[in-house]
């Protein structure tokens, strides 16, 4: 009783790690996905500089230097923060080891209306791993 115990608890602690060892897929379209979690709807610069690389970085680095001690967020802040959310829209495979990728960005601040920009994300794979090599936010009508 005591060995299948053992090895029932060695199996879940195994496959526990495992999971969370998993974080984002070594998948384009799921590294530009959390990307996008992170950077539009999360405002985390930081989480999302682990999935950049070239250009993508240092645009992100830059942001992250420009907004230190900027980016303390009151209550109030929080409340007033608008509704996010997007949509892949089109998915362009350049090659084996490039992909783009066209997001849908709908913002819908608390005081009315909405606002649609249209975001494009560039993947590229670097020693095995997927990785953001560049972004671009472009701006979109007022509906």
């Amino acid at each position: 009783m005591r060995k299948k115990t053992n090895l029932v608890l060695a199996t879940l602690v195994l496959f526990l790690g495992m999971m969370g060892a998993c974080g984002v897929r070594n998948d384009p379209r799921a590294v530009a996905d959390k990307f996008c979690y992170l950077y539009l709807i999360e405002l985390n610069q930081t989480g999302a500089l682990s999935l950049a690389s070239g250009l993508a970085k240092e645009k992100l680095l830059k942001e992250i230097d420009l907004l230190k001690g900027a980016r303390t967020v009151s209550d109030e802040l929080q409340l007033a923060k608008p509704f996010i959310d997007y949509e892949m829209s089109r998915r362009a495979d350049q090659d084996d080891s490039h992909v783009m990728f066209n997001y849908l960005l709908t913002i819908e601040p608390k005081s009315g209306g909405k606002i649609e920009q249209e975001v494009l994300i560039s993947t590229v794979l670097e020693d095995g791993q997927w990785k953001v090599n560049n972004f671009e936010n472009y701006r979109g009508s007022a509906l």
